[in-house]
């Protein structure tokens, strides 16, 4: 059963926070891949929470590491069917 680690958070976390988590992460033998698949996953189901009815949802994401976040977020929705 996956954790839900939302709730585990007081704040916004920095962008140079979420570089060293990422590192830390990274070092500890977790590929960013997993790192990736897991936030775009969050993403797209607090999305889904929030706004159960709407028919469509636009992803905007830019180049970089949250460009991949994005992608999976927008197909997470479609996997879920």
């Amino acid at each position: 059963m996956p954790i839900d680690f939302r709730d585990w958070s007081s704040g916004a976390i920095t962008t140079l926070e979420m570089r060293v988590i990422d590192r830390n992460a990274a070092y500890m033998g977790i590929d960013r891949h997993i790192l990736m698949e897991n936030a775009g996953r969050s993403v797209a189901t607090t999305v889904i929470e929030r706004y159960p009815k709407a028919r469509r949802i636009l992803v905007v994401a830019g180049l970089g590491d949250n460009g991949g976040d994005g992608i999976v977020a927008a197909e997470v929705p479609t996997l879920m069917g």
